[in-house]
């Protein structure tokens, strides 16, 4: 049988949200409002996480309430990927929706599932990208939203098409959730042999971990002597008389890298060092976020005055096992400044770093590089798995809507 073609405006009801100021805020009512942040951008489901309050006090009319078979709609939103996001409303609840959403409740003649499963599809959204207007804020008009085309089959075919999307969506997430387990548990792994590798020894306090995925060392491949403790500043000669920012308007594109505080900026056509030294990142936020701020350069290139420069002893230090203590260390304590964080010179100086022999730090940053190989490389499996799983969802969608799923 043909399938009718209807606007969107045909076959639902639209209902604006409610609008109330900031003085009817609260902090606990049994008033809830929900906004856009209430919706999640990947799932399309609710999320109660931060939820707003309004006074009590204020009665909110029943057709400002989410109803059980209706679907949320973001309808204005700073960022044009939220704009026109909905989920489904599943169950009762008593909370309204605010002025920047919408409530969209389909007539007896579509199915909300099937609704809901074309209001992710690609085609909507490309019908949601060009409608997004505003400067500052992007809007979504009901006049212009409800010429969105509904492919419309008989009822009882829709509820065929959403059992098979049900069935195939939840074997897709069982998927996803084992692979983004697989995919942290990788880091996990990397990390915890990492703590393991550089912590100087103290008895048993420490064990490998496991892994049926990467291949870890054998412990007895790590034959560990005592371990000096040396602060940066005596293993390290600091070159950060030597850096010279640029401003941006004096950069000139060349064959040089311009270094900042995570990596290159820019190509510039001079250079201040050449040779293979460390770069340390003095953004303070990015060392509490726990963000990998050391790095080896080489070759020739620029430095700012937003990376310290050291220049390793090489006879008793290793580049690379600065660069991994420190990336994989917590030094909030030697950050100062609460407005504008710093790991400033002379803090960093004074930073503790383990000194085993160099012949035990090669072992060592060799176990590292072959892990960190390994690990890279099921990141990028479990990374393109989960990218395939989004490619097939959107198949299907399509397939479905193009009446190719049910016969």
């Amino acid at each position: 049988m043909k399938w009718e073609v209807k606007k969107l405006g045909e076959v639902v009801e639209f209902q604006r949200g409610l609008t109330y100021s900031k003085k009817d805020e609260v902090d606990f009512s049994d008033n809830i409002v929900l906004r856009s942040n209430n919706v999640d951008l990947e799932t399309h489901k609710l999320i109660f996480d931060d939820l707003k309050y309004i006074n009590s006090s204020i009665i909110v009319p029943e057709n400002k309430k989410v109803q059980k078979g209706a679907l949320i709609i973001c309808t204005a939103n700073g960022s044009k990927s939220h704009l026109g996001k909905v989920a489904l409303i599943e169950e009762d609840y008593n909370f309204s929706f605010g002025g920047f959403m919408g409530l969209i409740k389909p007539h007896e003649e579509i199915n909300a599932k099937f609704l809901f499963y074309l209001m992710i599809s690609d085609n909507y959204k490309e019908f949601i990208h060009t409608l997004a207007d505003g400067a500052n804020i992007n809007n979504l008009k009901f006049s212009d939203l409800s010429n969105f085309l509904i492919p419309l089959p008989p009822l009882s075919e829709q509820k065929k098409i959403v059992e098979v999307l049900d069935q195939a969506f939840a074997g897709i997430e069982q998927s996803r959730q084992k692979t983004k387990q697989n995919l942290k548990n990788a880091k996990e792994i990397f990390e915890s042999y990492l703590q393991f590798a550089l912590t100087p020894p103290q008895g048993d306090a420490l064990s490998l971990p496991k892994s049926d995925t990467l291949s870890l060392p054998k412990s007895d491949a790590l034959s560990l002597p005592k371990w000096e403790i040396k602060k940066l500043g005596e293993v390290c000669e600091i070159l950060d008389r030597l850096r010279k920012p640029i401003t941006k308007k004096d950069r000139i594109t060349g064959d040089y890298p311009y270094y900042g505080a995570t990596g290159i900026l820019s190509y510039v056509d001079s250079y201040i060092f050449s040779e293979k030294l460390v770069l340390i990142g003095e953004d303070g936020a990015k060392w509490q976020s726990g963000d990998n701020t050391a790095f080896i350069v080489d070759g020739k290139y620029w430095v700012n005055n937003h990376a310290h420069v050291i220049r390793p002893d090489r006879k008793i230090i290793l580049d690379d096992w600065i660069v991994y203590y420190l990336n994989f260390s917590d030094l909030t304590s030697f950050i100062t400044g609460v407005t504008v964080p710093k790991l400033n010179q002379e803090k960093m100086r004074d930073i503790n770093i383990p000194l085993p022999p160099l012949s035990e730090q090669k072992k060592i940053v060799q176990e590292l590089d072959a892990l960190k190989t390994q690990t890279e490389a099921l990141e990028q499996i479990y990374t393109q798995k989960l990218n395939d799983l989004d490619e097939l969802k959107k198949s299907l969608l399509q397939k479905a809507f193009a009446g190719e799923l049910v016969k």
